[in-house]
């Protein structure tokens, strides 16, 4: 195996950790916050939306980094799978639309 295409690897793995993590992190933001204030009332539902949402912009971003080439493309994809999350999840606390 070449040095670049492990380089490659190497960084993809670190990509991947850093996304489950991220993803981890904003899952038990809500549980810990439930600890504290009655505001943040969440239930199984929630927490499966929640999850199913972030792995659907975790799998965009995967398949942008598997598919295209190193790109402002790609930075576009994952910006706007991103986006999209963001106005799914605003929308679904506050119902803005």
């Amino acid at each position: 195996m070449s040095l670049t295409l492990q380089q490659d690897m190497s960084t993809h793995r670190r990509w991947r950790t850093a996304m489950a993590g991220a993803a981890l992190v904003l899952l038990v933001l809500p549980a810990i916050a439930m600890q504290f204030t009655d505001a943040v009332r969440w239930d199984a539902p929630d927490f499966a939306a929640a999850a199913l949402l972030l792995a659907g912009v975790a799998a965009t971003a995967e398949l942008a980094f598997r598919l295209l080439p190193p790109s402002a493309i790609r930075a576009g994809v994952i910006g706007l799978a991103v986006a999209a999350a963001m106005v799914v999840w605003a929308d679904a606390a506050v119902g803005i639309f």
